[in-house]
């Protein structure tokens, strides 16, 4: 997810699959349903720091571009140095670790269409042709569950460590 979409995302329950909605977005795609990696779900959970049913992140900053500040502020003192966590090149980001998974998926072998759908990237983006352009569609909820925990977990430190 982006920041932005982070910032303002509300925890929602679809037929018992635990997602981040997004209504609002960088663009049309962006407006999607987000399942939880088992592994994050269980941290956020652990940590006390998974949000209600409806209900968003408290985040002490009072706008999305203060809060993405903060946040790498945040990962880069407190996640990446402290835990030895990175990407393997690049400046890090929150963006870097939407980068990281968009890569894994497409390591893992998932189709750039595939993983389009993942990260809320138009279809319309995706090299294929026009008739899956038209006629393919967005894969269900529990697909994209699937796809997200096919990933394998990067190690986390305890919420309440990381601070």
């Amino acid at each position: 997810m982006r920041s932005s979409e982070l910032y303002e995302c509300h925890l929602k329950d679809v037929d018992g699959l635990l997602c981040f909605e997004i209504k609002d977005g960088k663009t049309a795609s962006s407006k999607r349903n987000v399942p939880l990696h088992n592994h994050l779900l269980e941290w956020l959970k652990e940590g006390g720091s998974l949000p209600n049913i409806g209900s968003g992140f408290n985040w002490a900053s009072p706008t999305k571009s203060e809060f993405n500040k903060a946040f790498n502020r945040f990962s880069d003192t407190y996640l990446l140095k402290k835990h030895d966590i990175s990407e393997d090149a690049g400046t890090l980001s929150h963006h870097s670790f939407r980068h990281g998974m968009s890569t894994r998926l497409f390591e893992a072998g998932y189709s750039e269409l595939e993983v389009a759908h993942v990260v809320g990237h138009s279809s319309e983006t995706v090299g294929k042709t026009e008739t899956a352009k038209t006629y393919i569609k967005n894969a269900s909820l529990s697909v994209l569950q699937d796809r997200i925990n096919s990933i394998e977990a990067i190690s986390l430190p305890s919420i309440r460590d990381a601070i």
